[in-house]
């Protein structure tokens, strides 16, 4: 009876864990609002998505494209180090495209 129960809960946590890291999707610098699509034709709507951009983009336009506006947006501006790889400014939210961008 121990082991079955031990068994289940590995399964059903196992299940979650997976499912929580595979639903991440992450994008390289966007540097032109032509390039999206291109750059986020991995990613399925409900997924998170990680989107980095070049300050030449507005952040409006990409999360209004780009973004599900009923859940919460996080965002994160690194204007330290423009040099550095992968830096600069970052979106998480849960990826819903809009009809123009849409794959």
């Amino acid at each position: 009876m121990i082991k079955i129960f031990i068994l289940m809960a590995v399964f059903f946590l196992s299940f979650f864990h997976n499912k929580a890291i595979a639903d991440v999707c992450d994008t390289l610098i966007i540097k032109d609002l032509k390039k999206i699509k291109e750059q986020t034709k991995t990613c399925r709507p409900g997924n998170r998505i990680l989107i980095r951009y070049d300050t030449k983009i507005e952040k409006e336009i990409l999360i209004l494209n780009l973004c599900d506006l009923k859940y919460s947006i996080v965002e994160h501006e690194s204007v330290e180090n423009i040099t550095k790889r992968n830096s600069g400014h970052k979106i998480v939210c849960i990826f819903k495209p809009s009809k123009r961008y849409s794959n």
